[in-house]
């Protein structure tokens, strides 16, 4: 499965808005459904078509780790949500805007390098 890096930032952009949306109270998710980072599309690239071709490419490496750690900060998110700290969870959801610029970046170096 080849991944056309436009869908891909495309997904990863809605799956930004719908994270505020859900601190907004207009989504909503539930963190055993998003904690796994092998689970969602990108995910599934990266364990799949994407570490046979790209492992050991210092951008898919990175890729691999902030992914993890885009997945680390949903869950947080999530979790301070339902425990009522609204503030914290938007303060989370900043640190979750800067991972998503770093994923969108490595996405475009990857596909240059395509």
């Amino acid at each position: 499965m080849v991944l056309d890096f436009f869908i891909a930032k495309q997904k990863h952009r809605m799956w930004m808005i719908n994270m505020k949306a859900f601190l907004l109270g207009i989504e909503d998710f539930k963190a055993e459904n998003v904690a796994k980072h092998t689970d969602c599309d990108l995910g599934k690239w990266i364990y799949g078509y994407a570490i046979d071709v790209f492992k050991g490419n210092p951008h898919f490496d990175e890729l691999e780790l902030i992914h993890q750690e885009l997945h680390q900060a949903i869950v947080s998110i999530i979790q301070l949500k339902e425990a009522n700290k609204i503030k914290e969870a938007n303060e989370m959801f900043s640190k979750l805007e800067s991972i998503s610029g770093s994923i969108l970046s490595l996405l475009d170096k990857l596909e240059q390098e395509a």
